[in-house]
């Protein structure tokens, strides 16, 4: 117990003396090199600074307040390939910062592999939103890909802002330096919201031969744990001296005018088995399922080869998320939304589990028909339909 005392101040003396490296643990990281990460690599991370945001927080530090932290991303927020998954940054960073604050911090992870934007937008308020977080980190660059992402990346920040809940924004990388900061770091700095960089920190470094990619990622784009720490410690500088200024006793988020201009995902429902959302007016072998990945509970399942589905829902929006395995008894959905618009969902696949589709945006803001049935296999597990409202 001694030693671990004299080790919390020595970690403690060397941030207030602006040491290259805030947990002593970092000596070891990359092969025993003590330059990761650096001041230039936390100067190169820092994409918007707004510590302010950070207000509350410090004031439920002072109170000695237990804090909550959420998480929403892809499969590296997620922790994949990180060994064991306690690795994983989120847990980590939760972890140092209330060895350092002396609180109990709880992570809400409810992040999710091959996600984006445009399904974190809807879990948001059926996921996030009850569990009333102290702060969200969302990091969806290296996954936000579809058309709408980027009025859905916007629309999950506002989401936020309009409660005042604390965000900050990180940017992951693929082994190419490929995300998609771009669009996302335009939203961040309108909102003005902090937002991290993990490719400017480091793919300078991987670009220059200093750094190698697998010192730092177990393949193309998920970080091992070296990688994971890294992550950790940028966040945790990040929040660390932000808590350390003077801050007001309160922060509000002002409202500025929308990027994109667009609000699709900005009102959102999920409907589910049983559920008010939408109405069904047809339902022929579609049985209740418990559904234990995300939106876990009420999902639909087919229970026959000619199964068949009807309901009218309200929104501009329809998209799909469900569950797939590669078995030849997983089929394909067929789905028709007034007669106009009609995709094949496939519910065989050799890599991705809980996938989610946009079947249709830019509806007119009224009455719709969607109408579902089974061409192909004799079972298709769904775990809510998306409407955007």
């Amino acid at each position: 117990m001694k030693k671990l005392k004299i080790l919390a101040l020595i970690f403690i003396a060397l941030i207030l003396a602006g040491a290259s490296y805030s947990h002593v643990e970092y000596n070891n990281i990359l092969s025993g090199n003590p330059n990761y990460p650096t001041k230039e690599i936390i100067r190169r991370s820092m994409v918007n600074d707004n510590p302010i945001v950070l207000s509350n927080i410090k004031q439920k530090i002072k109170n000695r307040e237990p804090i909550k932290i959420a998480f929403m991303g892809g499969s590296i927020t997620a922790g994949a390939i990180a060994v064991p998954v306690s690795e994983k940054f989120s847990t980590k960073l939760c972890a140092d910062l209330s060895l350092t604050f002396g609180v109990p911090i709880e992570e809400i992870n409810i992040s999710w592999g091959s996600t984006s934007s445009c399904l974190g937008v809807f879990r948001f308020d059926e996921e996030v939103l009850p569990r009333n977080p102290d702060l969200l980190i969302v990091e969806y660059a290296v996954n936000d890909w579809e058309i709408y992402s980027m009025v859905a990346y916007e629309n999950l920040i506002q989401k936020a802002i309009f409660r005042n809940i604390p965000i900050i924004a990180l940017f992951t990388m693929t082994d190419k330096g490929w995300n998609k900061q771009a669009y996302e770091e335009l939203i961040c700095k309108n909102y003005n919201i902090p937002a991290i960089s993990y490719r400017d920190a480091y793919y300078p470094l991987v670009e220059n031969g200093t750094l190698k990619w697998n010192d730092i990622a177990a393949d193309y784009v998920h970080p091992n744990n070296n990688g994971h720490r890294l992550i950790d410690y940028l966040l945790y500088d990040y929040i660390f001296k932000s808590i350390h200024l003077e801050l007001p006793n309160r922060y509000q988020f002002s409202i500025p005018e929308s990027v994109t201009e667009r609000s699709d995902f900005l009102n959102t429902e999920v409907f589910q088995y049983g559920d008010s959302a939408a109405e069904v007016v047809d339902n022929n072998g579609f049985i209740r399922w418990c559904n234990p990945y995300y939106f876990k509970g009420n999902g639909f399942v087919s229970s026959a080869p000619d199964s068949s589905m009807e309901f009218r829902f309200t929104g501009t929006s329809l998209g799909i998320s469900y569950h797939t395995e590669s078995d030849p008894v997983y089929g394909k959905l067929e789905i028709n939304i007034d007669d106009r618009y009609i995709r094949v969902i496939d519910g065989y696949n050799l890599i991705e589990r809980c996938p989610s589709e946009l079947i249709a945006t830019d509806l007119e803001q009224c009455e719709h028909t969607a109408k579902i049935k089974m061409i192909q296999g004799s079972r298709f597990e769904i775990m809510a339909f998306l409407l955007g409202k």
